[in-house]
């Protein structure tokens, strides 16, 4: 990660920082996966795979709709990280996720534990809560 300096005055005189430079979508993108896969205790291959395990799913659509909501990739990118999969799956992700969080408990509170790890991380839009 990359340091840009900030300056301000205080008391006139210069004070120098150094804060994170802004990380960039993909940077962003891979956080959150990695994140992920070690909440999960799964490889990240098999994120981007097709296993069809309910668990393994759950948190690849999670990984989808938070990278949708936090970066500025567009769909067809989103998909190309998770093996290629279509434009539609990334948007049928997000779609399940909204519902899942609405009425599953469990489910609220995994993506929930997971939005806050990666709040140390990154940035979050905060959607939900």
């Amino acid at each position: 990660m990359q340091l840009t300096p900030t300056y301000s005055i205080y008391r006139n005189e210069v004070v120098i920082r150094e804060k994170p430079a802004s990380l960039t979508n993909d940077e962003k993108a891979q956080i959150i996966i990695s994140t992920i896969s070690e909440y999960g205790n799964v490889n990240m291959d098999m994120l981007a795979g097709v296993w069809r395990k309910r668990e393994v799913c759950e948190l690849r659509h999670i990984a989808m709709e938070l990278i949708r909501k936090n970066t500025g990739l567009s769909l067809v990118n989103i998909g190309v990280k998770f093996g290629g999969r279509d434009h539609s799956s990334i948007l049928h992700a997000v779609t399940k996720v909204g519902d899942l969080f609405d009425t599953d408990k469990q489910f609220r509170e995994k993506y929930l534990q997971i939005q806050y790890l990666l709040s140390s991380k990154l940035n979050l839009i905060n959607p939900k809560k």
